[in-house]
């Protein structure tokens, strides 16, 4: 079974990171805008990588630890990009996704983490 690499928030920073990491992997891709996250999927697929969707808002608990719970085989890495800014959000939202999501996703990462498994945390700093 291939390993999985988990990357949250498909946008400029998450999808270089898919192409880095997920050749001969299996990519989880999960991000709030369905539209984005189905065009970099496809747009992955077409590439030759193995693909599978989540829409998410990183601020759920149940959604964040769906997505864990998703992963199949050993989970390698998990690239967590999602983030807002003060340009996107209002500062209650902001904290949410970018201090309150960034802990849920360690949280419910941590229990399947193995030796070898890497977090790389990129959310925006306005949280």
């Amino acid at each position: 079974m291939l390993d999985t690499v988990v990357i949250t928030g498909v946008g400029g920073m998450g999808l270089a990171c898919a192409r880095r990491l997920g050749s001969g992997r299996r990519l989880l891709l999960a991000d709030f805008n369905t539209e984005q996250l189905k065009s970099v999927a496809d747009e992955l697929s077409d590439n030759g990588f193995n693909v599978t969707t989540r829409q998410l808002d990183v601020a759920d608990p149940e959604g964040v630890r769906a997505l864990a719970a998703a992963v199949e085989g050993r989970c390698r890495a998990i690239v967590h990009t999602a983030g807002v800014s003060p340009m996107m959000a209002k500062p209650d939202r902001i904290y949410a996704v970018d201090l309150v999501g960034t802990a849920l996703i360690l949280d419910a990462f941590l229990p399947i983490a193995t030796v070898g498994t890497v977090a790389v945390m990129i959310a925006s700093i306005a949280g």
